[in-house]
């Protein structure tokens, strides 16, 4: 979703992933080269970018680190290919499902 998103609202601005690439995010963000950037780079990062966080703590330093957030869009996350009985149960969605971040940064 955060690909597909990226690609329809954004897909002329530079996206960035944070530690680890992912295949699907440079899938449907119709965008096979997306870099990845570590935390300790991203205080160095001139002109404004979009970060794709795979993992809430990773949100969560980032955001103790006095690094300008400028935009914040949270994907919810499950993989489909691995559904499971609590997934199905509506009262017990939410704890299945993690979330994904897109986040601008503005230095």
């Amino acid at each position: 979703m955060a690909g597909k998103w990226i690609q329809e609202n954004h897909k002329n601005e530079k996206v960035l992933i944070l530690n680890n690439s992912s295949h699907l995010f440079n899938f449907y963000s119709n965008n096979p080269f997306t870099n990845v950037i570590y935390k300790t780079e991203i205080k160095n990062m001139k002109e404004p970018f979009w970060l794709y966080l795979k993992e809430e703590e990773d949100f969560n330093e980032i955001n103790k680190e006095n690094i300008k957030i400028v935009y914040k869009k949270v994907f919810p996350n499950y993989p489909v290919t691995k559904l499971k009985l609590n997934f199905l149960l509506e009262n017990k969605r939410a704890e299945q499902v993690s979330h994904r971040y897109l986040i601008k940064i503005k230095n």
